[in-house]
């Protein structure tokens, strides 16, 4: 087996003949990190072979974050670990547009990593600091649909034991630092987040593993994606294509919808088309076959999993951006998150757990 590089750096044109079994003479590497790869290094390779192969110009390449603090989350949750599993096992068997795998591997735990997709060039990136188009917003939640609609209360979720339910240990052991870094959020950016919502956090600081038990067991899960946002999302002319899995989790179908909305869209859309997007991503998942799930219950779902990005805010806070635009990408995602709980009243659930 070649060995997984640690860094777009250490891939060679001799490892890329090894994985390719072809004679590649030369590669240049582009890093296309710029405050997207946050947990990762994303870099585009462009290839040159010594013979007229038919193989990939380009090939994009995501590795280990640089930064030794997103590194050692990543690998601590199980990130890496759960995106190579995703393209080795599921991405091909899925009707979702996601980017086809060429190589994917891993140490023992996830780190290093090394995967190898195709580059989708007809297409546009979505910038998540530019905002977003209605239209676009609509393609999102389509495509969201084909993915819960398929996994819905699915028993075949048992078997992808790489992918965790929202209330795993691990995730439930934040409980034990939350405290803390509430208090360290209330310091830092208690004059720029909405006082309504301060004592909700305070509560969660209390009760987080009683929240997630909660929500977990409220009703259906399905495959959530987790990091639905628009870095995270390629538009092609007839499809919208789904990149970086590596936060994937079974959950209730509700938080990818929030925490698209939520964290990673303006806050004047999100106000102005919430309620509209909601209602087409649960006609659409009626259409695909789900049933005995009513809007109202889609609803408080919604409303119910901002609850989340209080708690997100304490993580965002500790994250390197890598460069101005990633900082300025973790800062908006932590307000935004924090307004959208605090406009839907997510409060009002806490008496439910």
């Amino acid at each position: 087996m070649a060995a997984i590089p640690t860094s777009a750096s250490d891939i060679t044109p001799n490892w890329l003949t090894d994985i390719l079994d072809a004679d590649v003479v030369a590669v240049a590497s582009e890093n296309l990190g710029e405050g997207v790869g946050v947990m990762g290094e994303v870099t585009r390779l462009a290839l040159s072979y010594g013979d007229r192969s038919s193989r990939h110009e380009t090939l994009i390449a995501k590795t280990v974050s640089p930064s030794a603090q997103n590194r050692d989350t990543a690998t601590t949750y199980g990130f890496y670990m759960r995106e190579v599993a995703f393209y080795q096992q599921v991405a091909h068997n899925m009707d979702l547009r996601v980017p086809t795998c060429v190589y994917a591997d891993m140490a023992e735990g996830g780190d290093p990593f090394i995967i190898l997709l195709e580059e989708v060039t007809e297409a546009r990136q979505l910038d998540q600091m530019a905002g977003i188009a209605l239209a676009d917003a609509e393609g999102v939640i389509d495509a969201v649909v084909k993915l819960h609609a398929t996994w819905w209360d699915n028993p075949g979720l048992d078997d992808l034991t790489w992918l965790p339910p929202m209330n795993n240990e691990l995730y439930k052991g934040y409980g034990q630092v939350l405290p803390d870094l509430a208090a360290l959020l209330r310091q830092q950016w208690g004059d720029r987040l909405d006082p309504v919502a301060m004592p909700w956090l305070d509560a969660l600081t209390r009760r987080y593993t009683d929240y997630l038990d909660w929500f977990v067991s409220s009703g259906p899960l399905t495959f959530c994606h987790y990091d639905l946002r628009p870095d995270n999302i390629l538009v092609e002319p007839d499809a919208v294509c789904l990149l970086d899995w590596q936060l994937a989790v079974r959950h209730r179908g509700t938080f990818d919808i929030a925490y698209f909305l939520g964290q990673n869209v303006p806050t004047p859309f999100r106000r102005q088309h919430e309620a509209a997007l909601l209602r087409r991503y649960h006609d659409g998942l009626e259409s695909a076959g789900v049933v005995g799930y009513s809007f109202d219950r889609c609803w408080d779902d919604y409303r119910a999993g901002m609850l989340m990005h209080l708690v997100s805010a304490t993580q965002i806070q500790l994250l390197d951006g890598g460069n101005d635009r990633g900082q300025q990408l973790l800062d908006t995602m932590l307000t935004q998150g924090w307004q959208a709980a605090a406009d839907l009243d997510a409060g009002a659930f806490l008496s439910s757990f």
